[in-house]
C-alpha cells in the first residue's frame, strides 16, 4: 500500500528577505533547496513513508546548505522518483 503524504516547508524559507538578512549566495542556496523540495509536492509523485520523513526533516533545516549526507539523500530521492530540475 502506498500512502500519499504532504508536508510543508518551514515558514522561514518563504521569508528569507524579510526576517533574515542572509547574504545573496545564501538566499540563492535556500531558494534552490526550497525548489528541490517543492518538486516532490507537485502531485505527480507519490512519496513513501521513509522518503516522506527525510523530505520533512530537510524542509525544517534552518541553514542555507546541505551536509554531504543530506545532499546524497536528497539526490538519491530525486533520482529514485525521477525528479529532474
Amino acid at each position: 500500500m502506498v500512502v500519499r503524504y504532504e508536508w510543508s516547508l518551514k515558514s522561514q524559507m518563504y521569508t528569507i528577505g524579510t526576517h533574515y538578512s542572509l547574504p545573496t549566495a545564501e538566499q540563492k542556496s535556500m531558494s534552490k533547496l526550497e525548489q528541490r523540495l517543492r518538486s516532490f509536492q507537485n502531485g505527480a509523485v507519490v512519496v513513501e513513508a521513509a522518503s516522506y520523513s527525510i523530505l520533512q526533516q530537510l524542509g525544517k533545516l534552518e541553514r542555507p546548505f546541505l551536509t554531504v549526507l543530506e545532499e546524497s539523500l536528497l539526490g538519491f530521492l530525486e533520482e529514485e522518483y525521477g525528479i529532474v530540475l
